[in-house]
């Protein structure tokens, strides 16, 4: 399917933030002397705005399962849709001011998988159909583009500022590898405030169970950790039919999947500190306490109901069964916009008060992550990738926090607050993706108690050295 979108932008052309480099230092003005005169802020998209590309055509390829409900681009015209209506005008700003025209091909019938082979088969027949991609890591799509060398490293392309807070610093952090980084995500692709992970939370049921804690300053101060979790949650799981189980169709259930690696800054497999090649640590004291902590969390639970046994967790909390959900933020637009409870919008909790910042852990299956084609121009992809993703940071994401929270009593400036620490900090780590070894299965395994955590993982050591080694060569040989 083909959509063009008519826009025309204009701006200044700033160098951004490579691989290499970290953010622009300011130093504070001198204020000895009587007068102090302070220069207005320059807006940074009025600093990329140029009109040297005027009357070229920006094409977005958006590799996409599910293009009607994660949505990266607008219908042809607004509809009063919230982001659809905001995605709309920051297409027609960008049209607007560089004198560009927008188009979209995405892939609703083919899906992603056959969405990224049209990429790879594009790029090596030297054509050059797309200025920039959005798509999906896992089942066959960017993940396998990335190892076809087709994809270009966003260290060597200008303009992109991969620490700001319009795309994800979290990833630049833990998903570059020999200042190589093939893809990220950000504010670029809307469907990323629906990918990344949160912890949902029932008011009601907080005001039932007397829990009269202060959430939102909990999280603000960095006092929301798994420790906390399970202080507010301890025995209030309940057999409410007595028939002996948990179960997500009948049951109560305090806290249900709140907890992931990612979140806590847990990495089995992570990136060496000359930033050249990816260690396995398994001997980790923040895995073993992680491990420590979600065991005392985890409660199994029979899921019947449903098919799929995430619609019967999901349902679970929507019915007012459960306290504490974790789950990728879509949920709150597909599942609980008629939901009878209010609710809370949580960070992941952290492993301890020593953990600096909150994570949004991403899911791989969301079309929420930018790439772009060897075969583009980098000056021209980077600057339109830039000015798209700082116009949807500014203008496009406050628009999502509308869609997140259904009362509108609740979109306070806090919960803002909140939602920013999420998103600014929304990130996939290699191992989450990669799997390497299947060594995030010993992980779980050990957390419900059906594994050894230290053994189980030295039994998948020599495959996943195997497999690392292999993924090392690939990624390292597209240089």
């Amino acid at each position: 399917m083909k959509k063009s979108l008519s826009i025309i932008l204009a701006l200044l052309l700033l160098s951004a933030t490579s691989c290499q480099s970290g953010n622009n230092v300011q130093t504070e003005p001198d204020t000895s002397s009587a007068e102090v005169t302070t220069a207005p802020e320059i807006d940074h998209f009025d600093e990329l705005v140029t009109d040297k590309y005027s009357g070229r055509t920006l094409s977005i390829f958006d590799i996409n399962d599910h293009p009607t409900m994660h949505v990266n681009f607008s219908a042809e015209e607004q509809n009063g849709e919230i982001v659809n209506d905001a995605l709309y005008n920051r297409d027609r700003l960008i049209e607007d001011k560089f004198g560009v025209t927008i188009t979209y091909d995405v892939t609703p019938e083919v899906g992603a998988k056959e969405g990224a082979q049209t990429l790879i088969r594009s790029v090596l027949a030297d054509e050059k159909s797309y200025d920039y991609v959005i798509g999906v890591l896992l089942g066959g799509a960017l993940m396998t583009a990335s190892q076809q060398g087709v994809l270009a490293n966003l260290c060597d392309v200008p303009h992109l500022s991969l620490t700001e807070n319009w795309w994800s610093k979290a990833m630049y952090d833990n998903f570059r590898l020999n200042d190589t980084m093939y893809y990220s995500t950000g504010d670029i692709a809307a469907s990323m405030y629906q990918m990344v992970y949160v912890t949902f939370t029932n008011t009601r049921l907080l005001d039932d169970y007397q829990i009269n804690e202060d959430l939102f300053s909990l999280v603000i101060d960095g006092k929301w950790t798994l420790d906390k979790l399970y202080d507010l949650t301890k025995d209030l799981n309940r057999d409410l039919n007595d028939d002996g189980k948990l179960d997500t169709s009948d049951d109560f259930i305090a806290a249900f999947d709140c907890y992931r690696p990612e979140s806590c800054g847990v990495h089995i497999v992570s990136v060496s500190k000359d930033n050249t090649t990816l260690n396995i640590d398994i001997h980790n004291e923040r895995l073993i306490s992680y491990v420590e902590k979600c065991s005392k969390l985890y409660a199994k639970i029979t899921s019947t109901g449903y098919s799929d046994a995430n619609d019967s967790k999901k349902m679970m909390f929507k019915e007012g069964r459960c306290l504490f959900y974790s789950h990728p933020i879509e949920v709150a637009m597909s599942h609980f916009r008629d939901m009878e409870d209010d609710y809370l919008v949580l960070p992941m909790a952290k492993l301890d008060e020593k953990q600096e910042e909150y994570y949004g852990p991403g899911s791989g299956w969301v079309s929420a992550f930018m790439a772009i084609p060897i075969t583009a121009d980098y000056e021209f992809s980077g600057l339109m990738a830039e000015a798209m993703a700082y116009a949807s940071y500014r203008d496009v994401r406050s628009k999502a926090y509308e869609l997140v929270y259904k009362q509108k009593a609740l979109r306070d400036e806090r919960s803002a607050e909140i939602l920013d620490m999420v998103f600014n900090n929304s990130y996939i780590d290699f191992n989450s993706i990669y799997d390497f070894g299947s060594m995030n299965s010993a992980v779980n395994n050990a957390i419900s108690g059906s594994g050894t955590l230290i053994s189980d993982l030295d039994s998948k050591l020599p495959s996943a050295e195997q497999q690392i080694e292999n993924f090392l060569e690939t990624w390292n040989g597209q240089k």
